[in-house]
């Protein structure tokens, strides 16, 4: 990572209600070594929910191998008032990956939790999902789907 994309990253963490109009800049900061994981962490609990235009973008962090940035992709998605049918699918199979890491997908489960982020269709599938004895998973299933 560059000192101007740290400079950047500070910006955002100064400017909070602006870091959701560069998603990719503060998710791609996870993988670098050059730079504080506190402070890109600082950047993504400030910044507020992700505009509908960026959801797309957010979206290809969820399949990257990076467990950090697809939780935080995730976290991300969590913060949306509703979310369309294709990312509820997309969220529904990361959920029932048991390839997938724990965070990860218990994750996934709480961006569906939102109002309106669920559909009926969605939620049936949710309940049958391999919760592999993860406690928390199953806790946050039973409270989506019911």
């Amino acid at each position: 990572m560059t000192a101007i994309e740290i400079q950047k990253l500070q910006a955002l963490n100064a400017e909070p209600t602006s870091a959701m109009e560069q998603p990719s800049v503060i998710l791609d900061a996870l993988k670098s070594a050059d730079i504080d994981q506190a402070l890109v962490v600082e950047v993504l609990e400030n910044c507020g929910p992700p505009t509908a235009a960026k959801l797309d973008e957010i979206a290809t962090f969820l399949a990257n191998d990076s467990n950090d940035q697809a939780y935080w992709a995730a976290t991300l998605l969590s913060r949306c008032d509703s979310l369309p049918p294709e990312l509820q699918k997309q969220l529904l199979s990361i959920a029932a990956n048991t390839q997938r890491d724990a965070a990860v997908r218990q994750r996934v489960v709480l961006a569906l939790q939102r109002p309106n982020n669920i559909d009926a269709t969605i939620a049936s599938e949710l309940k049958k999902i391999d919760t592999s004895g993860d406690v928390r998973l199953e806790r946050l299933v039973a409270q989506v789907a019911a």
